[in-house]
């Protein structure tokens, strides 16, 4: 972008927001609104306090899938 003083700058935009609630969230990131991101935790137990703590999400699988074109899993 040239400037007032016929320089030329490069701009980074940062966008920057605050996310207010879940719903929010998943509209921002298109995420599935009734999973958690970052545990197992079945859609029916979502708000609730659990017995005992549910598996972690594995990201890692989920690129994999993602790059080898496989996203049916």
């Amino acid at each position: 972008m040239s400037c007032d003083d016929k320089k030329v700058r490069k701009y980074i935009t940062i966008i920057s927001m605050w996310l207010a609630d879940h719903m929010e969230n998943v509209t921002t990131h298109r995420i599935k609104a009734n999973h958690c991101p970052i545990c197992m935790v079945t859609p029916s137990e979502l708000g609730r306090v659990p017995k005992t703590l549910y598996a972690m999400r594995d990201h890692d699988l989920y690129k994999r899938l993602f790059q080898a074109g496989d996203l049916d899993e």
